[in-house]
């Protein structure tokens, strides 16, 4: 036996006798929401009284490590997450869409989007978005491409449509100005920066409602983030599958925690416009969101994760080369950002979101 079938040996053996004990404690016997206790070894979670969730009190995210060498603790953990706070997709209520029609919604959803590439994961995420229960909600798709490819498609499932042209980019995608463009003509007061490709539980929009009404600002409720294999996203994404019809046959990749604003964020409106929004100097792949994340931390943060949430399988981003979550450039350039305090960035991109979107802005009609 070579070394690194040695390694691994040990390893297995080492989560039978530390790890599997523990997340059947957490998941089995520790009431409806033990499973968000779930951790590695080396890791330690914040609890606080009167707060739901846990806080990961490390910088970057992590992937749980037993569930690589005994996948069912893994399927374990996704089971009783989505019990405790079950994730559906809606079919179609009003005609063909899914949204019914909300003049004054109190969460808007503002998804960026690129190619059509990922266009059925972001139906399947939309009809996700549509199954809130508790809140108001609309959905605002940002379509960043050469010509509106699909806008049909946006509009047939009852979200508003937003089209920006990208040639200043070189046709590379910039999240951050579509995030911008969405926030401006977004109806709630809590916005949600949302991926295209992440399906969330029923209660999302309602516990970011709630927390709102609770004085604070930004809101991250990712606790886990199950990234689904490409055989288990089909059966959702084309086939249309229930996730429940899904779990026995399912292939988790990996487990997620700790992501900041990657992803998922909620934001008030106003505190969203002091911070600037985001900064769209970030071109490409990544560092958009943890620059924003560490600008935020001047506003009333609940970092408390609570809710799982589903990736949907999808090639990798071309041209990504991946330094602790973002490109090698957008690395580079986060590293400059942050050289800087967060007020000066704070400043900074408060300025240039002003000249851009709020001054002289005139009402549009999506």
């Amino acid at each position: 036996m070579n070394r690194r079938k040695i390694y691994h040996v040990k390893q297995y053996i080492g989560v039978c006798l530390f790890d599997v004990p523990r997340y059947l404690l957490w998941t089995l016997f520790s009431g409806r929401e033990g499973w968000i206790r779930v951790r590695n070894r080396d890791e330690v979670v914040a609890l606080e009284s009167g707060r739901t969730g846990v806080r990961c009190p490390w910088q970057y995210s992590s992937a749980l490590h037993a569930p690589r060498l005994v996948p069912w603790l893994g399927l374990l953990v996704y089971r009783r997450a989505l019990w405790a706070h079950p994730i559906r997709l809606v079919e179609s209520e009003f005609g063909n869409q899914w949204f019914s029609p909300c003049s004054r919604p109190d969460v808007s959803f503002v998804l960026g989007h690129h190619g059509r590439e990922r266009l059925p994961n972001l139906l399947t995420t939309l009809r996700s978005v549509a199954a809130q229960v508790g809140a108001k909600v609309e959905c605002i798709v940002v379509e960043m491409d050469g010509s509106p490819r699909s806008e049909g498609e946006v509009r047939s499932a009852g979200a508003r449509y937003l089209h920006v042209q990208t040639p200043e980019y070189g046709g590379l995608y910039n999240r951050s100005r579509a995030f911008n463009e969405g926030a401006v003509v977004a109806r709630g007061e809590v916005i949600v920066f949302h991926d295209g490709d992440l399906l969330i539980p029923i209660d999302y929009a309602r516990t970011c409602l709630s927390l709102v009404r609770d004085c604070y600002e930004v809101i991250n409720l990712k606790r886990f983030i199950f990234y689904l294999d490409k055989a288990s996203s089909r059966h959702i994404v084309v086939k249309r599958n229930d996730l429940q019809r899904v779990v026995y046959g399912l292939g988790i990749e990996q487990i997620i925690q700790n992501s900041g604003a990657g992803g998922s964020v909620a934001v008030t409106k106003d505190a969203y416009y002091r911070l600037g929004g985001f900064d769209e100097d970030f071109v490409g792949w990544g560092g958009e969101d943890s620059e924003f994340w560490d600008r935020a931390q001047q506003c009333r943060v609940y970092d408390y994760g609570l809710l799982p949430l589903i990736h949907l399988w999808h090639k990798p981003q071309r041209g990504k080369r991946a330094v602790r979550g973002m490109g090698l450039y957008t690395r580079q350039l986060y590293l400059e950002k942050l050289s800087l305090s967060a007020e000066e960035r704070t400043r900074e991109c408060a300025r240039r979101f002003e000249g851009r979107y709020l001054r002289d802005r005139v009402e549009q009609e999506i």
